[in-house]
């Protein structure tokens, strides 16, 4: 089974990720993939690397192979 991280963003405080989550969640299912990690943000893509913690946490987690895709 692939163990899978979840990565979504959505660029304002207006907008929300639920039904990301949820269809992803639901594709990844049919798939057979395991869902380890969920990282969900709402920052506008303009911002730096710095600036995206979500990021930095994304590649920390790959660094230590803690999934094996990311969805």
């Amino acid at each position: 089974m692939n163990r899978v991280c979840l990565f979504i963003r959505v660029s304002t405080d207006k907008q929300d990720y639920q039904r990301q989550i949820l269809e992803l969640k639901e594709f990844c299912k049919s798939r057979n993939f395991e869902v380890v990690e969920t990282i969900a943000t709402k920052i506008t893509g303009t911002k730096t690397f710095n600036d995206r913690a979500d990021l930095q946490h994304l590649f920390d987690l790959a660094a230590k192979r803690k999934f094996d895709k990311v969805v």
